[in-house]
């Protein structure tokens, strides 16, 4: 695992952009909220949180 520095609400913008199309093709908007507690920088393995919540979203999709 590589962990380094980066910021939280890019990360998730980053995320929409890839998953927003397969969402829509099943006509399903999504709307991100941010919580004004999380922290604007987080130090983690950028690309590991980023499968994790795609792969959360995924699943969330075939439910839907």
């Amino acid at each position: 695992m590589t962990f380094k520095p980066f910021k939280l609400r890019d990360c998730f913008e980053h995320i929409m952009q890839i998953i927003r199309p397969q969402f829509s093709n099943k006509h399903v908007r999504l709307l991100p909220y941010y919580d004004s507690h999380l922290p604007e920088i987080m130090e983690s393995d950028q690309d590991r949180l980023i499968r994790i919540i795609i792969n959360m979203l995924l699943n969330a999709q075939k439910y839907t």
